[in-house]
């Protein structure tokens, strides 16, 4: 359980900064990756080594970053379930570390996409306010562009 526990912590950035807002099918090793984190996190929660914040704040970052794959739910919960049973007290150090990781790549990456929305609106609203016109008169025919 101690080397799946730091194979998370080391690849956690790893996993929230390569999902992304399209949907496609969730890599293998994500399950064994997200799953183990999300039934370490809850184990950790239910004997009290973990606060409700951090609970909460990892299960919404985790379900953030899921939400960028189509995945197989009883897949996930097996994962799950099989970290769940596999945690021990001594090892949720590790995972609370591992949930500030997640939390905090999700909230980068969250603000990441709102800055490059308003960036883009920023833009065309630059665009169509000082965009010059030009017309040409054909005959009696003007147009303008």
């Amino acid at each position: 359980m101690k080397k799946n526990l730091s194979v998370i912590l080391f690849t956690v950035i790893f996993t929230t900064s390569c999902s992304n807002t399209n949907t496609n099918v969730m890599p293998e090793n994500n399950y064994k990756l997200l799953g183990t984190m999300s039934g370490s996190l809850r184990k950790c929660f239910e004997i009290k080594k973990i606060s409700p914040k951090i609970y909460a704040d990892t299960i919404k970052s985790l379900s953030y970053t899921l939400s960028s794959w189509t995945y197989d739910p009883k897949k996930f919960s097996s994962m799950e379930a099989q970290a769940y049973s596999l945690t021990a007290a001594k090892n949720c150090r590790q995972v609370e570390a591992a949930a500030h990781m997640i939390n905090s790549n999700v909230v980068e990456k969250k603000q990441n996409q709102k800055d490059r929305a308003n960036a883009l609106r920023y833009d065309r609203k630059e665009g169509n306010e000082n965009k010059m016109i030009y017309c040409n008169k054909i005959g009696s025919t003007t147009i303008c562009n």
